[in-house]
This record gives C-alpha cells, sequence and structure tokens, in this order.
C-alpha cells in the first residue's frame, strides 16, 4: 500500500529543502542535513541542519465533490555554526531567506499540494558559548485527498 499523502506531503517537503545547498545557488548549506520530528537540539557536528516539526493539522471536508482540504502545520528549525566575524542574525537571514527561497520553486511539491504558506519566523538569540545561528519558520501546507481516505 503506497504511504498516506500526508506522509508523501511532508517527504517531498524534506526533499525540496534538503537541495538548500551553496553549489545550488543558495547562500547556505542549510539542506545539507534534514531531519523529521526529532525533539533534541541539533548537535554542532550536525551543522548546519534543518529539523522538520510537524504540528496541528485541520481540515476542511467539501463532501459535495468528495474531497477534504487539509492544512498542514510544519515548523522548520534551521541551525548554522557561525564564526565571530559573522553576525548571528545575518546568517539566521539567510537560511530564512534560503528556505523561502526553496518553497518558492515548488509550492506545490510537484502537484501534491495546493499551496504552501508562510505563517510566520522568529530569529533565535544566539546560544552563548556554541556560537550558533538559528531561525524558525512556521510554514502551512494545503493538499487535498479523498473524503475519509487519506491515501488518495
Amino acid at each position: 500500500m503506497p504511504d498516506p499523502i500526508r506522509e508523501q506531503v511532508v517527504q517531498a517537503l524534506e526533499t525540496l529543502l534538503g537541495t538548500i545547498t551553496k553549489a545550488n545557488g543558495y547562500l547556505t548549506n542549510v539542506g545539507s542535513k534534514i531531519y523529521r520530528g526529532t525533539d533534541r537540539p541539533l548537535e554542532e557536528n550536525e551543522l548546519p541542519g534543518a529539523v522538520m516539526v510537524e504540528g496541528q493539522e485541520s481540515s476542511d471536508p467539501e463532501v459535495s465533490v468528495g474531497k477534504n482540504h487539509q492544512y498542514l502545520n510544519i515548523s522548520v528549525e534551521a541551525r548554522t555554526i557561525y564564526t565571530d566575524k559573522q553576525n548571528h542574525q545575518q546568517e539566521a537571514g539567510k537560511m530564512l531567506a534560503d528556505i523561502i527561497k526553496a518553497v518558492g520553486t515548488d509550492p506545490t511539491l510537484g502537484g501534491l499540494a495546493i499551496d504552501i504558506s508562510n505563517q510566520g519566523n522568529i530569529v533565535d538569540r544566539p546560544e552563548a558559548e556554541a556560537q550558533i545561528a538559528a531561525v524558525d519558520i512556521s510554514l502551512l501546507v494545503h493538499y487535498r485527498t479523498n473524503h475519509l481516505d487519506p491515501y488518495s
């Protein structure tokens, strides 16, 4: 049996974020390590990297046409190490811009989603000793399934 549409959507977003590398024309390499759902902070040897955390999902049934509109919140928590010569806010801003740019290259995730929207973000304060720049962005993924059938 194939994965549910939700899982396909999350995997497609993970793959898309994985393209964020300097070699692909981005400002950072935050896509070099993408993790899903971990509740622990990333270690320095895992940086640059990002964690995707699936949040609340709501559903809007459109029974007359046999469809459900799904709205899945996904938080992307991106981290990188910065040096004394770099400003942590500038590094965090670059990661944020790269994530938004990547999502904009395929907001339908290859046709699996209807759209992805940026619901807001925050540039975290630097972690004192570790010199880690951090940004968290909240994405809302809108996709559709058949009514009461998460597999199609």
